[in-house]
């Protein structure tokens, strides 16, 4: 249950970031380094951490070091997708 809830938390935030910067999820999810991809994702990570999920558990997900999602969720600058 715990592991459905996250997945669609994923889903939802990725589905956000990708409406929200006109990125496509499958370069959200890729590894691009081309910026507006990258603050896509990084919106995503931190729209995770902000609904309670652990840098660990968002690295996993995305198959990314740790201190990557560390340093993205506390830059501070990164734009949160909201819901309309």
């Amino acid at each position: 249950m715990v592991d459905e809830e996250f997945e669609q938390e994923v889903i939802e935030a990725l589905t956000n970031a990708s409406s929200k910067f006109g990125i496509p999820i499958k370069d959200i999810v890729g590894r691009c380094r081309r910026r507006d991809i990258v603050q896509a994702r990084h919106a995503v990570w931190r729209t995770l951490n902000v609904c309670g999920y652990g840098y660990r558990r968002i690295a996993r997900k995305f198959g990314v070091d740790v201190a990557a999602v560390a340093r993205a969720v506390k830059k501070g600058n990164i734009n949160v997708p909201r819901q309309n």
